[in-house]
């Protein structure tokens, strides 16, 4: 793996340790965090195994 891929890798977990921390409750995150929260997974799957589809 590459320092860029390493970086992007990094970056998606700040970005899900941050919106963890956005949530009301336990069980309720704001629905655009919540998009972003997803698209963060899909990324890293991408990143890691290759195109889903």
């Amino acid at each position: 793996m590459d320092s860029n891929t390493s970086e992007i890798l990094k970056s998606i977990e700040n970005t899900k340790k941050i919106i963890s921390k956005l949530q009301i409750t336990d069980d309720f995150l704001p629905a655009e965090y919540a998009i972003l929260d997803y698209q963060n997974d899909q990324l890293k799957e991408v990143i890691l195994n290759g195109n889903p589809l």
